[in-house]
């Protein structure tokens, strides 16, 4: 039986349109098992109004919620990042997760700074509950620039469920293996401007899988989607593709 909660197919957070309804729904057609309301939370609106904010996050998320049956991915800034006291933010976050959040995704390319400490936020962020089907994600940004030993402290210290890269030809792919084994790497492959083809998407997904077992892998695209006309064509690629390599989209 599939592990329902693997979640293979995964949007970027950044979505062209800003009403949460149509972009559900949009979401669910194309495939999806996940979707998200769009647009994250900005870190200056955090900064400004850490409760006003998430108080409007978790607007969103009811609307999402209420909009269709999948489950809800919601992208925000790491609480250290933002310089807030993290663990008044974590309790934050906490709420989001009991009011039905499943992946919570978080920015993680600041630590990309060998000089930034993450150990802050692993500790919030370790002291959530995780409830049955709940993740905690990180964006990484560009695998280019990520040193391998940079990516093996930083998930040491975030101990996320969830690592998404953006991948480009010529890219370096061992690296990904500093990934701790218990979490999954999210390839951010596909072109949001819909440029790519499904073969070279595979293959792409091939030469990873040589390095990083299958059923550790799920796919989304390389950035956020601004181009409305070619959003649709290109979250049901995502989808479609990750049923043609594992055989299911969830």
């Amino acid at each position: 039986m599939a592990d329902l909660f693997v979640y293979r197919a995964e949007p970027p957070a950044g979505l062209a349109g800003n009403d949460i309804v149509t972009l559900v729904k949009a979401q669910a057609v194309a495939g999806l098992n996940v979707v998200t309301p769009g647009a994250p939370v900005q870190p200056d609106a955090i900064k400004a109004d850490p409760h006003g904010a998430l108080t409007d996050l978790s607007a969103a998320l009811k609307t999402a919620l209420a909009a269709g049956d999948s489950p809800v991915k919601i992208a925000m800034p790491l609480p250290d990042s933002l310089g807030l006291d993290p663990m008044l933010l974590g309790g934050l976050i906490g709420n989001l997760i009991t009011e039905g959040a499943r992946i919570i995704e978080f920015d993680a390319r600041p630590y990309i700074d060998p000089d930034s400490d993450a150990s802050n936020d692993g500790f919030t962020l370790g002291g959530l509950q995780r409830p049955d089907g709940f993740r905690i994600g990180m964006q990484m940004g560009a695998l280019a620039g990520w040193p391998a030993e940079r990516i093996a402290t930083v998930a040491e210290e975030l101990q996320a469920d969830r690592y998404t890269f953006a991948i480009a030809q010529g890219d370096d792919l061992s690296k990904l293996s500093s990934v701790p084994e218990q979490a999954m790497i999210v390839l951010g492959v596909v072109d949001p401007d819909g440029g790519s083809s499904d073969e070279d998407v595979l293959a792409l997904i091939d030469a990873v899988a040589e390095i990083v077992d299958q059923d550790r892998l799920a796919l989304t695209t390389s950035a956020a989607i601004t181009d409305a006309d070619a959003q649709e064509r290109v979250l049901r690629q995502v989808a479609d593709i990750s049923t043609q390599f594992w055989g299911f989209a969830i």
